[in-house]
Parts: C-alpha cells; structure tokens; sequence
C-alpha cells in the first residue's frame, strides 16, 4: 500500500526553477529554466496554446488565462501565469510552474514531471473552488505554494511539497506570513514522500 512519510524539505525536493542554477524562480525564463535543450520558445499570442502535434519540444513562457495550454508528448517546459489557467503537459519529463493568478489546473501526464502550482483556489463561503494538481502516472515532484488546492499525485514514487503562499526562506523565493490552508493531498499506487 502506499504510504506517506515526511522527510527534511533539503533532501526531499528540486523545485523546477532550481533545475539550472542560474533561474530565478520569481521570474523564471526558458533560456535559465528550462533544463530541456533546444526547445522552441513559444508563447500564446504568437502561437497559440496547442502544441500536442509538434515533432520538437517547446518552452512556453506568458499568460494563459482562461485558455488551455497542450504541450507536445516530449520533455517540455512552461512557466505559465493568468486566472484559470489549465496545463496539460503530455508525456515526456516535463517542467512546469503555473502561477500569477488563481485557480490553475496542472495535468502531468506520462512521464516524471516536475510540477509547479503557485496559485490559490477561492472560499467563497458556501461554495469551494479549488486550484488542481493531477500528477499522472511516473515519478512526479509536485510543488504547491497556495490555498485551497486539490493535488492527485497520481501512479508511481511521488514527491509533494505543501507550502504557504509567500513564506519566507521558502523554496520559492517570495517572504511573507501567509498559511496554507485547505490543501488536499491524494496519492495512488507507489510510495509519497510529503512535507506539509
């Protein structure tokens, strides 16, 4: 059965920023981000948001909001912003970081992804909205920096990584005293490594 065990932050998680040394995770670009080579660089307004039938991987970089972004079945990259932005990432490792706004949904697919959610959902009382995670199957790394989100880790090793939005000394690089609250976290077949 699967289980969850909490291990030290330092040696459990590489967040996607982190995946060259020179990225800056508040303003991350694909030529610093993106660990993937030769990636063409995309964004919406001059290409659209379906990129699922291309032959080569891109990096998407820009707002999404309200649109649905569909990376290629490769090792893409997309460091994503705007309301109600959804990812589907395909197959292949990808990378990807979605934040700037709320209520984000992330879809891994195929392969060890390394996700980003840096979005909130909203409690508007008698009615929750939630931003989502869904990892997919492979050995995923899902970072979640916000409130009243839904993560499903999803088949195989998965790492989670629940944090306050804006803390300090975060892995995110944003100071500030907020708490996470509401964050769900579902898992299934393999083991989960947690740290809330």
């Amino acid at each position: 059965p699967p289980r969850s065990t909490l291990f030290p932050y330092t040696t459990l998680f590489r967040s996607p920023t982190f995946e060259t040394t020179s990225c800056d995770p508040v303003n991350p670009t694909c030529e610093d981000c993106c660990p993937h080579e030769g990636c063409d660089i995309v964004n919406g307004a001059d290409h659209g948001f379906d990129f699922s039938a291309r032959a080569t991987c891109v990096c998407f970089l820009g707002d999404a909001a309200q649109k649905e972004l569909k990376l290629t079945s490769g090792h893409d990259c997309a460091f994503v912003t705007g309301d109600y932005a959804v990812v589907k990432a395909g197959g292949g490792n990808d990378v990807v970081d979605v934040g700037g706004g709320k209520l984000g949904k992330v879809y891994g697919g195929d392969g060890e992804d390394v996700l980003t959610l840096r979005q909130s959902g909203e409690n508007l009382g008698s009615q929750q909205l939630f931003a989502k995670v869904f990892g997919g199957a492979g050995d995923d790394t899902v970072h979640v920096k916000g409130s009243q989100v839904e993560v499903d880790a999803g088949g195989g090793d998965d790492a989670v990584d629940v944090r306050p939005a804006d803390v300090a000394g975060s892995a995110f690089g944003v100071a500030s005293t907020t708490q996470s609250e509401n964050v769900r976290v579902f898992g299934g077949a393999g083991d989960r490594k947690s740290v809330v």
